[in-house]
């Protein structure tokens, strides 16, 4: 699940090359040089956990800074959680990591990993296990908004049977135009 930033010169993703499932960082100075990443660095105990964490989504702009956004599975800080929550943290001028911040208004009770957000950061897409509200399969992919980069997000909504099927649909990402949904899913091949 790689995050690319916005000028394309930092890779985030999560690996379990340290024996435990956590979130890296890579450069490269020069963005069309596909050899020229540097060594991968684990972002530290700001986001990662003696727990597993796994990435969603790179969140750069003007007014809110610079953001990622990951799920991890380790205890609530208001209480035990049954799966992953969603989580976000702060890129300081420093390029240190700030605390995790868990978005309270999104996670639940099932496991809510995989969230990205759009490229305005007004739309939130993820997917959940949350069996409440019509959802369709194991895993179904959700969306939520909000009317700033400094509000809470609305109540998600769960994207209906036209992309969920009544399998695994996941790793939602929007394209940069806001035109295309990609996702994965485990749904049977059709033959398209």
């Amino acid at each position: 699940s790689p995050a690319l930033s916005r000028d394309e010169h930092w890779l985030f993703f999560h690996s379990n090359r340290s024996g435990n499932m956590d979130i890296w960082v890579s450069y490269r100075e020069h963005t069309h040089d596909d050899l020229g990443w540097q060594p991968p660095i684990q972002l530290g105990a700001a986001v990662n956990s003696s727990f597993e964490e796994s990435m969603g989504g790179f969140f750069e702009n003007d007014d809110a800074g610079t953001q990622i956004y990951f799920s991890s599975n380790r205890p609530r800080p208001s209480g035990p959680g049954t799966g992953f929550d969603l989580y976000v943290s702060d890129i300081l001028p420093d390029g240190t990591m700030g605390p995790a911040r868990l978005i309270v208004e999104l996670s639940s009770a099932a496991a809510d990993p995989g969230m990205m957000v759009g490229p305005n950061g007004l739309e939130a897409f993820f997917y959940s296990t949350r069996s409440n509200a019509g959802a369709f399969g194991a895993a179904d992919l959700w969306t939520a908004t909000r009317a700033t980069v400094f509000d809470l997000w609305s109540t998600p909504w769960n994207l209906g049977p036209v992309l969920n099927t009544a399998g695994t649909d996941q790793r939602p990402y929007l394209s940069s135009d806001r035109r295309t949904l990609v996702f994965a899913s485990d749904r049977p091949d059709l033959g398209r």
